[in-house]
């Protein structure tokens, strides 16, 4: 596949939700499990839960179980709906939609109050595709877009959120805010979510945008560097070695869309983009 023919795919691939497929994440009267079985505190401005939106589960479980050693069940008998489980952690979930729609991973934002941060999104200049509602079992959710067009889901769990623990591989490391304007976009979630931008510089000494709380890096502002790409969150998993599980995914049936120094953003068989970097700690 060309390039060109990639990055065309991988614009749908960033348009991460549409109202198509909200009832398959709220799913409001059937519930979704809560993420987390022993309550912590809640981490404001932090993603701590990933759904992936799929029209094949059963491709993908078999993917992601042999890319990553994770265990994927089903969370209840019959509701299409999978618990995705990371050496003893519960991390994220899998979720059916329809054939033609687009699959992707959708973050869950951690945020104290659903109800106001809707309100806010809209005077922020963000979208709300699916108003705040009470989940049985996953608490409080909201479907938005932010200024830019980068969707997510608003969050306030009913068991608090998951205790933190040291990232192991497998579990999600960061994520990215790709936008074709950074400083929109950080001035958006400074507002939402009590967020701070700061600049440093990585490894080669470049510079990079961090939003942060608590003197903690929570996510990165990342301006769109490709031609055909819509503002969306890509999240990153810590892997052991990216060479050994960029040729492990492509074995699976996945595709390798960008490779950068330690890291790769890659498509599952579903064409869901997700990315990938090796860390020692």
């Amino acid at each position: 596949m060309s390039l060109t023919m990639i990055q065309k795919r991988l614009t749908l691939l960033l348009l991460l939700l549409s109202l198509h497929f909200t009832g398959v994440i709220f799913a409001a009267t059937a519930g979704l499990p809560a993420i987390s079985e022993i309550p912590g505190t809640q981490r404001q401005g932090t993603f701590v839960w990933f759904d992936l939106i799929t029209h094949d589960s059963n491709q993908v479980r078999t993917y992601y179980e042999k890319l990553f050693g994770w265990k994927i069940s089903e969370a209840v008998e019959g509701t299409g709906y999978y618990m995705i489980v990371n050496k003893g952690s519960m991390i994220g979930g899998i979720a059916e939609i329809k054939d033609e729609e687009q699959p992707a991973w959708l973050g869950s934002l951690s945020i104290t109050n659903v109800e106001k941060a809707v309100g806010q999104v809209m005077q922020l200049g963000g979208k709300v595709l699916e108003p705040a509602q009470q989940v049985d079992g996953r608490g409080v959710m909201a479907l938005v877009e932010d200024n830019t067009g980068a969707a997510f889901v608003l969050l306030d769990t009913e068991s608090r959120d998951p205790v933190f623990r040291p990232v192991q591989f497998g579990d999600w490391l960061w994520t990215d805010l790709f936008t074709t304007d950074p400083a929109a976009g950080s001035n958006f979630y400074k507002s939402l979510a009590g967020l701070q931008l700061k600049t440093i510089s990585d490894s080669n000494k470049i510079p990079v945008d961090e939003l942060m709380s608590n003197s903690r890096g929570r996510s990165g502002v990342v301006k769109i560097a490709w031609k055909y790409i819509t503002p969306a969150w890509l999240p990153y998993i810590r892997v052991e070695n990216i060479t050994a599980t960029v040729e492990r995914s492509i074995q699976l049936g996945g595709s390798l869309f960008f490779k950068f120094e330690g890291g790769a953003i890659l498509l599952d068989p579903t064409g869901a983009a997700f990315g990938v970097q090796q860390t020692s700690k």
